[in-house]
C-alpha cells in the first residue's frame, strides 16, 4: 500500500528537510570551530621570567615554558630605571644589570638568540647568579629580586603562529628573600 502525498505535504515536507539540514550544518561547524579552540589551548605556551630564591644554586631570575606547547621568542624589552634594552643579538643584560646598580660579574646571563624555541617545561637563566659563588654575589642576586625594579617584555608565538606576551617584572614576593635583604643590609 502507498502513501501517496499531496502537493501540500510535498513542500512542508522539503522545506522541513531544509531547516534540519541547514540546522545541522550549523551545529557541525559550530562544534568544529569549539574543537579547534580547545585543541589549541591543549597546545598553548605560556612564556615566563620567574624570580626565585632557593638557595645558591637557583637565585636570580629565570626565563620558562609552563605552557604546554613549545613557544617562539620573538622579541624581549627589558626597562631599567628608564634605560630600554630591547631585540636580539648581544645580551644588553651586563648593562641592564649596571644601570640597576648591581654587580654585573656576579650573574650568569642568558640572551636569546632570534628564534629561539623554548620547550615546554624548559627553564634557563635569565639573569642569575654565577656558579661561582661569592658572598657578594648571593647578596646581589636577591637585590636583583627584591629592591631592583626591571619590567621585562616578551613576545612569542605558539606552532600556528598566534602572538601572546609576558609582561611582569624582577621582584619575587617571597617574604623571607625580602627579610634576608633587609638583615644583610641593602
Amino acid at each position: 500500500m502507498a502513501i501517496e502525498l499531496s502537493e501540500k505535504s510535498s513542500a512542508r515536507m522539503a522545506i522541513i528537510s531544509t531547516i534540519l539540514s541547514v540546522v545541522a550544518i550549523f551545529s557541525t561547524l559550530l562544534q568544529a570551530f569549539s574543537e579547534r579552540h580547545y585543541s589549541k589551548l591543549g597546545v598553548h605556551p605560556n612564556v615566563v621570567i620567574t624570580p626565585l630564591a632557593e638557595g645558591a644554586s637557583r637565585l636570580g631570575l629565570y626565563i620558562s615554558n609552563d605552557g604546554l606547547g613549545p613557544a617562539l621568542l620573538k622579541d624581549i624589552r627589558v626597562d631599567v630605571n628608564g634605560q630600554h634594552f630591547r631585540g636580539f643579538g648581544s645580551s644588553p643584560l651586563s648593562q641592564a644589570a649596571k644601570v640597576a646598580g648591581l654587580d654585573p660579574m656576579c650573574f650568569a646571563r642568558g640572551w636569546p638568540k632570534e628564534g629561539t624555541w623554548l620547550k615546554v617545561g624548559q627553564e634557563t637563566p635569565f639573569l642569575a647568579m654565577t656558579s661561582a659563588i661569592r658572598p657578594e654575589c648571593i647578596k646581589e642576586a636577591l637585590r636583583l629580586i627584591t629592591v631592583t625594579d626591571m619590567h621585562i617584555e616578551i613576545d612569542y608565538e605558539d606552532l600556528d603562529g598566534d602572538a601572546f606576551q609576558f609582561v611582569g617584572n624582577s621582584k619575587t614576593n617571597d617574604a623571607d628573600a625580602m627579610d634576608l635583604v633587609r638583615r644583610l643590609g641593602d
